[in-house]
């Protein structure tokens, strides 16, 4: 068995029977420190690469967590629910839309008991569920983005045929006046 002690200027290992070996390389009191700076300029070149890979990540795939997905899932619920309750969708919109948002719900379910079970796992394995789980939750958003969007468009369509349709009265009243 070994011990290894560490001093700034010299570094020693002591083996079993108590004897010391001193470490020929660490004993340079100027070599220590010149790792240190080396070590320093490296750590600080790279944070601003983590910083704009982080903020490029963050960019492309805003939902990759399952408090994300919680959110999302949340938002497309009062999309839906408030175009349903302004009577924006008709029957047969609001069943295929219906039927896409509980589809999506489900997923939605699934990828979190995914979750839940990746934290039950070793290190080793959770690390490769969890790179899994946050490729079902972007592709997962991909398609709640798409279901918004035709949300809002056949809301939008709705309300500009609306007010076609006011401005149509107002047309015809003006002239019958």
């Amino acid at each position: 068995m070994f011990l290894a002690i560490a001093h700034p200027t010299i570094c020693a290992i002591v083996t079993e029977t108590g004897t010391t070996a001193a470490v020929g390389i660490a004993a340079i009191p100027g070599l220590l420190k010149a790792i240190d700076v080396i070590v320093d300029v490296i750590i600080i070149a790279l944070l601003p690469l983590a910083l704009f890979l982080h903020l490029y990540l963050r960019l492309r795939y805003p939902c990759i967590t399952i408090a994300e997905l919680d959110n999302t899932e949340h938002i497309l619920d009062d999309v839906f629910d408030s175009a349903a309750r302004d009577d924006y969708l008709l029957t047969f919109e609001l069943d295929d839309i219906e039927r896409a948002r509980l589809r999506l719900k489900t997923k939605a379910s699934e990828i979190r008991s995914h979750s839940a079970y990746a934290s039950t796992l070793t290190w080793t394995k959770r690390l490769g569920a969890e790179v899994k789980v946050m490729s079902d939750i972007v592709e997962w958003y991909g398609r709640v983005e798409e279901l918004q969007r035709e949300i809002l468009n056949i809301v939008d369509l709705e309300k500009r045929y609306r007010h076609e349709v006011e401005q149509g009265k107002h047309a015809m009243f003006a002239t019958n006046v």
